[in-house]
This record gives C-alpha cells, structure tokens and sequence, in this order.
C-alpha cells in the first residue's frame, strides 16, 4: 500500500468555506474509486490556532496503479486547475491499524500528520521494528480510528498519521492537525493491517 499526501498552503485571509463547499461538491467520485482504501479531506485554519490555512488531502492507496491514475488523470488535474501543481509525498505503507467499523471511520472528525526525517546511516529493519512497537503501544487508544506509519523513500521521512473520532484530541507538539471534512473509503475492504501483530 502507498500513500499520498499534498498540503496546500493557502493565504493567511484565504475564506476556508470555499474549501468546505469543493468538498462537498466533490467527494462523490472519489467514494467509489477502484483501488483507493481511503482519502481523508483535511483543512487546518488560522483562526482556530493553525499556523497557516492549508487544504492537505490524504490518500491510502491499495493499488499503485490507482494512485499513478489519479495523478495523471483528471481528478489530479483539476486540483492543479485551481491551486497550481502541488508537491506530493508518496510513501510505502510500514504499519496500519483500523478500529471501529467503517461507519465510524466515515464520522472521523480529526487527524493527525507527524513527519520526521531519519538520521543518515540508521538501520530501516531496526527502524521498522521499532516503529511497529510504538504502533502496537498506541493502537488501542480511546477515540483513534486508524494509525498509519509511512516511509517516504525520496527524503528517507517517517510520517505518523493517526485519525480520531472526536475535536478535543492529544497529540504531539510536532504533529500538525487537522479538521477532517470526509472520508471516501471505496476499497475498504482491502485495507488490511499491516505488520499488526
């Protein structure tokens, strides 16, 4: 599995609600796309404590072909329409974990994004190990819906994300969060955990 990542930066007086309403104008097609496990529509804004406006949506794919299409196709396209092309962090999936059943998962209010470069020379086996002890310790906390740890190959970063059911969550310092305004989960039967053992 891959995952797909690109925040928009938006003007500091930017009027969010014309993000909320492309996203309720334009989710649909994306509930139903082959080879999509989930996309979570994610903003953060200035005037609730975010340090910039941004429109960051989050993919995780199950098919990479599905995530080549969308790039070249028109869904990615038109995203390149109205803000200009974006730069989009692709990751190889390392750990997942989903609670609750896909209802829940759809009703996610908040996510979370923590991104940390690896130190040169650090050994990814011993990484990954350690990574999935920390996934496995964090998994079963009230109110989070899905953890993923990705590893992204072209700057060798780690990103944690993790989707919770309700506002009012912990997080680190470190990590940026999010509103989620949807959730499209076409392939959710393929997400299958990873290394969640």
């Amino acid at each position: 599995m891959l995952t797909l990542h690109y925040p928009i930066t938006l003007p500091a007086d930017y009027d969010m609600s014309i993000i909320r309403r492309r996203v309720a104008e334009r989710h649909a097609p994306f509930d139903t796309l082959a080879g999509l496990g989930f996309k979570a529509f994610l903003i953060r804004e200035r005037n609730t404590g975010a340090p910039v406006n941004e429109y960051a949506p989050f993919y995780v794919w199950t098919q990479p072909f599905s995530a080549r299409d969308f790039l070249l196709g028109p869904k990615f396209d038109a995203v390149v329409q109205s803000f200009g092309r974006p730069t989009a962090f692709e990751g190889i999936v390392a750990a997942l974990h989903l609670n609750g059943d896909q209802q829940a998962f759809r009703a996610a209010r908040s996510m979370t994004v923590e991104r940390f470069a690896l130190r040169p020379g650090i050994d990814l086996a011993n990484w990954a190990v350690d990574e999935n002890e920390l996934h496995l310790a964090r998994i079963d906390e009230a109110g989070l819906l899905a953890r993923v740890v990705s590893l992204e190959t072209g700057s060798w970063t780690a990103v944690r994300t993790e989707m919770w059911a309700g506002a009012d969550i912990a997080h680190t310092s470190t990590a940026a969060r999010y509103e989620v305004l949807h959730v499209s989960t076409p392939d959710w039967q393929a997400l299958q955990p990873v290394n969640d053992e």
